[in-house]
């Protein structure tokens, strides 16, 4: 992971010189449920502290955005959220609130560690 960057930034000089197409590639993560998913397996663990703010920058999304995710996943039982601890209560049903690149990265990185 190289940076973030919201609707409110920009990424490259070349915005600032008026290229309309970049010869670079960004992809913006903005999922929570693939974020903490990711998170627990190198944690080796579902339980975890991670505050809003950090949730916030990691995700490249205001911390609004990220109580209104954290609260629908923890309102449908998928995890717990206090206080910045996390645990995820029900990891099959992250994975399938998570995007399917969750399952895609996982299964490349078991491909190539195996």
């Amino acid at each position: 992971e190289v940076g973030l960057v919201g609707d409110e930034g920009m990424l490259g000089v070349s915005l600032l010189l008026g290229v309309e197409v970049a010869p670079l590639h960004a992809l913006v993560q903005a999922r929570l449920a693939r974020w903490l998913l990711m998170t627990g397996d190198r944690a080796h663990s579902d339980a975890f502290h991670v505050t809003h703010e950090v949730l916030a920058f990691m995700l490249g999304v205001r911390r609004v955005g990220v109580t209104k995710a954290a609260t629908a996943l923890q309102d449908g039982g998928l995890i717990r959220y206090r206080r910045g601890d996390v645990t995820i209560l029900d990891r099959v049903g992250l994975e399938a609130a998570a995007c399917g690149c969750y399952a895609a990265d996982k299964a490349s990185y078991t491909r190539i560690m195996d």
